[in-house]
């Protein structure tokens, strides 16, 4: 059942953010204080922001803050507690995702953006 919370919770909050921030392609996977993320770009009140899905020590974490600031990413929301995450972008406007719970158990994902730039 903890590959049902862990993995999978965290694989619908992804495809989720990912959703909710379809609007304009602006969905990537790069990189956030060494650590590999998944970075949503939105505007807000004529401001770029960022909101980065990445793990730092075992633990899935979030950060919203304006594209140009810089946090450490200790800083981040915990959002669950992972033994490993993984994101890739399996071809253009599609990306995977797999999460491996604390008993080795792995699950894994595939979300399409559908907007581009």
């Amino acid at each position: 059942s903890s590959l049902n919370y862990t993995a999978r919770t965290s694989l619908s909050y992804i495809s989720e953010k990912i959703h909710q921030n379809d609007t304009g392609g602006d969905v990537a996977i790069g990189v956030y204080d060494g650590c590999d993320a998944l970075i949503l770009e939105q505007e807000y009140n004529q401001a770029a922001y960022r909101t980065y899905i990445y793990v730092y020590e075992n633990e899935l974490k979030e950060l919203f803050a304006k594209k140009e600031a810089e946090f450490p990413a200790s800083t981040g929301k915990t959002i669950l507690s992972v033994e490993d995450f993984s994101m890739d972008m399996v071809k253009d406007g599609v990306f995977r995702f797999s999460c491996t719970d604390s008993d080795g158990q792995t699950a894994s994902t595939v979300v399409g953006v559908h907007s581009s730039h």
